[in-house]
């Protein structure tokens, strides 16, 4: 148990790389969606394990997740409710708070570990798949903001989600694209966030080796 608790970021980054893995071989649809929320609630639940230790954070958490799992698992959101994008809203802004914690305490850490590495790369995850469920509620909330690869619906998870990465990345094969403005601005702001967090991070791990 108390090993568990002192390898908090590795639990929560291996949930994220698990998601990562799982999600090109899981239909959008259907059982496919149950499968995935079953994979971002264990991804929540590791979250709120690693950034669940102040009171002021427990009750952000709660205020996000709570919603977000009434929505998932008490409400049937895959089988094509509008609601979809209010359920993707509340786990946006879950990850997105999650990496903001969880990058303020890797930048606060007193020296290297594993665990600290761990940490690092987990913000790095979660910030792309953040930005992935942006792009699946801008293309709800607007059907063709992305030239997608494939004309496929059951798998625009997963094209938006290569999508996130490669742009976070700054790789940009080009196969898809955002149409739209909204699209192509969150788009910049991610390849923004991704070199940003590169450098600084690096540099402040590079500081922490040294002292």
């Amino acid at each position: 148990m108390r090993s568990a608790i002192e390898n908090k970021h590795t639990l929560l980054l291996s949930m994220l790389v698990l998601l990562l893995l799982a999600s090109p071989i899981i239909d959008d649809r259907g059982e496919g969606a149950v499968w995935l929320s079953g994979l971002f609630t264990m991804v929540l639940i590791s979250g709120a394990l690693v950034i669940g230790r102040g009171r002021r954070d427990m009750f952000i958490i709660l205020g996000l997740a709570i919603p977000w799992l009434y929505l998932t698992w008490l409400h049937p959101v895959w089988s094509g409710s509008a609601l979809d994008e209010v359920t993707n809203l509340f786990f946006a802004a879950i990850t997105l708070y999650m990496a903001a914690v969880l990058l303020l305490s890797v930048v606060m850490a007193e020296k290297v570990t594993h665990d600290v590495i761990s940490g690092a790369i987990a913000v790095y995850l979660l910030i792309g798949i953040a930005w992935a469920v942006i792009y699946v509620l801008i293309e709800g909330l607007n059907p063709g903001s992305f030239a997608v690869a494939d004309a496929d619906r059951g798998t625009i998870w997963e094209q938006l989600l290569y999508f996130s990465f490669t742009t976070l990345t700054t790789l940009g094969y080009g196969d898809i694209s955002p149409l739209t403005p909204v699209a192509r601005i969150w788009a910049v702001f991610e390849a923004i966030c991704g070199t940003f967090f590169l450098a600084i991070l690096i540099s402040r791990l590079v500081s922490l080796y040294k002292a």
